[in-house]
């Protein structure tokens, strides 16, 4: 006797959480790496929030916010490719170096 049985599609939901298991290695360390870092992008400062696989991207993104928002979550987020993030960290990152070079040689 044939099983009739079929399982349900996935909702869209299912589906980005069993992206996120399968990636979730991944995006743990990025999170580790990044969360909380501020960075400077087109004269604004923002805030890192998190960062999550996107299964439509099939890539992971992070998140980020204006860093004047305290206690913000993830519905005051903006987001991008950790690529383009990783870049504006680093920039930033480089910036402040300098500043911190420069103000020790007049300090």
């Amino acid at each position: 006797m044939a099983d009739d049985t079929h399982e349900a599609p996935l909702t869209k939901e299912e589906e980005e959480e069993k992206s996120d298991g399968e990636h979730t290695s991944e995006v743990e360390k990025v999170k580790k790496r990044l969360n909380g870092l501020e960075f400077l992008d087109d004269g604004e400062l923002w805030r890192i929030h998190t960062a999550k696989y996107d299964p439509e991207h099939e890539t992971i993104v992070v998140y980020y916010h204006d860093a004047s928002i305290e206690n913000a979550d993830i519905d005051d987020c903006e987001y991008s490719s950790l690529e383009e993030v990783d870049g504006w960290v680093a920039k930033f990152q480089k910036r402040l170096e300098k500043l911190q070079a420069k103000k020790k040689k007049t300090g």
